[in-house]
């Protein structure tokens, strides 16, 4: 169980998140994919939608709206039979406003780990959802740019994260002075990913073209020291 968490709101937890989950499927895997911070804007409830609209959705429509008024636990078979399936990852999201589900998620977690072989949680910016999970969470994954600023946040959620073991990822261009090495020293953490800018990445407002990375030797090589660092390369 795996949750990506970003510094701040745009720099990539989402899509590094997809990343992760669609190169396991692309393994084989069974991966689940949580949107633990749902809404208008939610680039997981977009994924959805497109592949739905495309008519590349595999699967139920079971969100998160619907789960929660679901009587009784929640079952591992429910999640594996009902779930939308896109790109190979079932994903647990929806659109509904002001969608906070923090009571559901570890029980959420707790029939993923059951139905799923791993399961990776799109936090956004609430580093609350770590808290929520207590030891169900096995590591996390910090999203931040090579910078000052950002190493500042990094250095906040890291701080409120103990005592879960946390690898970070790089994301868009590097502040001067700064890059994995710097990051690295200052947050006492492993940098396993640096992701450079992607400027045709940044324009598109489709995650799924974020799959094209992974059709590159450098991506997928990255991709794949990344799952390594978060101790799911054996998926």
């Amino acid at each position: 169980v795996i949750a990506a968490v970003s510094t701040a709101g745009g720099v990539g937890a989402t899509t590094f998140a997809y990343l992760c989950a669609a190169e396991l499927a692309a393994r084989g895997a069974r991966p689940l994919l949580i949107d633990a911070a749902p809404g208008p804007g939610s680039g997981l409830a977009d994924l959805v939608e497109q592949g739905r609209y495309r008519q590349q959705l595999s699967g139920g429509d079971l969100d998160w709206d619907q789960l929660n008024r679901t009587e009784g636990e929640i079952s591992a078979s429910h999640l594996s039979a009902a779930l939308p399936v896109v790109d190979g990852i079932a994903v647990l999201t929806d659109t509904v406003a002001g969608a906070q589900r923090t009571p559901l998620l570890p029980a959420a977690v707790a029939a993923g780990r059951t139905a799923f072989d791993a399961v990776i949680i799109d936090s956004g910016q609430r580093a609350d959802v770590m808290s929520s999970l207590g030891e169900q969470l096995e590591k996390l994954l910090v999203v931040a740019r090579a910078s000052r600023r950002a190493v500042d946040s990094a250095r906040r959620v890291l701080r409120g994260a103990a005592p879960w073991e946390a690898v970070v990822a790089l994301n868009r261009r590097a502040a001067p002075g700064w890059g994995p090495h710097e990051v690295a020293e200052e947050l006492s953490a492993p940098v396993a990913a640096d992701l450079a800018e992607q400027k045709w990445l940044a324009r598109s407002d489709d995650l799924s073209d974020a799959y094209e990375l992974l059709r590159s030797a450098r991506g997928a090589s990255m991709i794949a020291e990344l799952l390594d660092a978060l101790g799911v390369d054996g998926a």
